[in-house]
């Protein structure tokens, strides 16, 4: 969660193969909002312009190894199978090889659900979470010390 929470980079998405789609830089359309449930809590946030936003859901089952559960859909999203690649900037300067799974959300949004494990043990994580808190409301303030011990 705590990972989670402190998260604010783009994802760069390149599809592997003969058909593979260009890399697409969006924009954020809404805020980002936290779910939290008994067993992970998620991040989300739309992108893209209006009419054509991308779904991006960031969930986390736990502290270790800061792995993480990772949905991309969108109503333009192209299904494929196969790997993909992808990259966390400004985290990850290099794309990694990932097997994904197919999802539909619902009647309109396809694409992908995968796990990463996401700059582990880097410092740079722990700085802009810290940030984060304080220019944050979604916490209150007994949450945010929380998150700061």
């Amino acid at each position: 969660m705590r990972f989670l929470v402190g998260f604010t980079a783009a994802i760069t998405l390149l599809a592997s193969g003969a058909n593979a789609q260009s890399q697409m830089m969006l924009e954020p359309y809404s805020a980002w909002a936290i779910n939290y449930d008994e067993d992970s809590c998620a991040l989300q946030r739309q992108f893209g312009e209006e009419g054509r936003q991308a779904f991006l859901e960031l969930r986390e089952f736990g502290e270790i190894d800061r792995v993480v559960q990772i949905t991309i859909a969108s109503k333009d999203f192209k299904r494929r199978d196969g790997e993909f690649r992808f990259a966390i900037d400004p985290l990850e300067k290099e794309t990694k090889r990932v097997l994904g799974f197919n999802v539909r959300l619902d009647s309109s949004y396809e694409g992908k659900l995968f796990s990463g494990q996401i700059g582990s043990g880097d410092p740079r994580l722990d700085d802009a979470f810290r940030e984060f808190l304080s220019e944050s409301n979604l916490l209150n303030d007994d949450k945010a010390l929380i998150y700061l011990t």
